[in-house]
């Protein structure tokens, strides 16, 4: 009887060692399973448009109601029409350039020499660091004033694609991305005298 209670033991010593491994394993793709920071928003600032995991949700490049002149553009603003934010928790970073010889029509901005400049930061409803507002409304009401003191002539507007416009209001250059929030425009702002720009180049997004 000793004999067989001992084979009995090391058998079950063998099988809790089994699923211990198995546990483990399971531990292992739990890990690798996590998802990254990432930019869920389709433009030309990330090209490649891929599927990006935020939390539990994959998100896919939005797009936002198209247009082909900037009075259908300015009305999209007026409307809120930008797409809604994807995460939680969301990183927009800024570069700020220097001068050089990039321009369009009259105008020129600097595009050389850039470096970090600031970052805004959605929490829930609360934004940080914008100079726009600090929270989604505002920042909407506030992109309104700007893109209703445009005068929309031809040679101070830019269709740049059926998201992206570049125009002229006040002494500044702003560009819009209705594929991206509104807490993240605009994506660039540049001075008319050529001496300063600022663009959006990194959107981190996490969810709950």
């Amino acid at each position: 009887m000793g004999n067989i209670n001992f084979k009995h033991l090391i058998g079950l010593l063998v099988v809790c060692a089994l699923l211990s491994a198995c546990g483990k394993d399971n531990k292992k793709e739990t890990a690798a399973a996590t998802p990254v920071p990432c930019n869920p928003y389709y433009s030309s600032l990330n090209p490649s448009g891929t599927p990006c995991v935020v939390g539990t949700t994959t998100y896919t490049p939005t797009t936002s109601p198209t247009f082909g002149d900037f009075e259908s553009f300015r009305t999209a603003v007026r409307n809120g029409q930008f797409v809604p934010v994807s995460g939680f928790h969301e990183i927009y970073k800024y570069g700020s350039c220097g001068t050089s010889t990039d321009s369009w029509f009259i105008f020129t901005w600097g595009t050389s020499s850039c470096s970090a400049s600031f970052t805004v930061d959605y929490m829930g409803t609360t934004v940080t660091g914008s100079t726009y507002g600090s929270n989604e409304a505002a920042i909407k009401a506030k992109l309104v004033e700007i893109v209703n003191a445009a005068s929309g002539a031809a040679n101070t507007v830019q269709i740049i694609s059926n998201q992206r416009v570049r125009f002229v209001s006040g002494s500044y250059i702003y560009e819009y991305h209705l594929g991206y929030p509104a807490v993240a425009n605009p994506v660039s702002r540049s001075s008319l005298n050529g001496s300063s720009r600022y663009d959006l180049y990194s959107v981190q997004s996490f969810g709950m």
